[in-house]
């Protein structure tokens, strides 16, 4: 990922990532209520989402600390 990028972009960054954490907690739940899946494939659709936004997160914070 490129570390040189401008203010605009890195608010633009952190907006989508904040859109992203609330997307995944409504649609993770409706998902479940509308096709009602087990649980457990609810959880599992929860932690996809996770893992994406914490490499998100982990590359944000590479950014701030630069």
């Amino acid at each position: 990922m490129n570390l040189n990028c401008s203010m605009y972009e890195f608010k633009l960054l952190s907006l989508s990532l904040r859109n992203m954490d609330c997307w995944r907690r409504s649609s993770a739940r409706s998902r479940q209520a509308v096709t009602g899946l087990s649980s457990k494939a609810g959880d599992e659709i929860r932690m996809r989402g996770r893992r994406s936004s914490t490499a998100l997160r982990k590359a944000l914070a590479s950014m701030e600390s630069n």
